[in-house]
């Protein structure tokens, strides 16, 4: 357990006024004292809450996820506290994966979060580990664990996002969305074919091309 910025200033707001018996009146002592023994005792209030809390994990791991996304590790948290507490989550991992940062949570007995993570190229990673930051119900103490995981994780291409990225540069060209349109008479040797009729000039017949078509 380590101490929290809050006890930290309150650590330092203490010492100040520690000084006031001596600079003012002597008759402050019993006021300093009283401060410096509801702080330690808010010390050990929570000291005995993060002792008893001895969070454990449930996760879900994909195996898979594609380049530019984020992979989301479902987590499950539980732990022995009456208390309800603070919760932060963070990831280790290898690269390529990139932790997202820290998740917050209000841990209650049981709790739920998605803690994401970065896939910015591609290749084979592992996410090795899972942090846990449990504050004390006075955010006095924190408690840190590591739980490990060792869950390996492939970084594969990202049809969906080369898709996207195609629509947001060929969408806006000059020609986006035009069809071809096939009209008789037109295009290759069989598809400028024409169906004959009454009043041509059977001397612009193509008698062999047409011999070809029939057969």
């Amino acid at each position: 357990m380590i101490p929290s910025p809050r006890l930290l200033w309150l650590t330092f707001a203490g010492l100040a006024v520690a000084t006031l018996p001596v600079a003012i009146d002597a008759a402050l002592w019993p006021l300093v004292a009283g401060l410096w023994a509801v702080l330690i005792g808010g010390m050990l209030v929570d000291a005995v809450v993060l002792l008893r809390a001895r969070p454990e994990l449930e996760t879900d791991v994909p195996t898979a996820v594609g380049v530019g996304d984020d992979l989301e590790v479902f987590v499950r948290m539980r732990h022995r506290s009456v208390f309800p507490l603070r919760a932060t989550f963070r990831s280790e991992v290898d690269l390529p994966l990139l932790p997202r940062g820290d998740v917050d949570a209000s841990a209650r007995r049981t709790t739920e979060v998605v803690v994401p993570v970065a896939a910015p190229r591609r290749g084979g990673a592992r996410l090795r580990a899972l942090w846990t930051r449990l504050d004390g119900p006075l955010r006095f103490l924190r408690r840190i664990d590591r739980h490990s995981l060792e869950d390996e994780v492939a970084v594969v291409p990202n049809a969906e996002r080369v898709r996207e990225l195609a629509l947001a540069h060929f969408g806006a060209q000059r020609y986006g969305g035009v069809h071809v349109v096939k009209r008789r008479g037109d295009g290759g040797e069989l598809d400028s074919l024409e169906a004959y009729e009454p009043g041509m000039d059977l001397r612009t017949v193509d008698w062999k091309a047409s011999a070809r078509h029939q057969a």
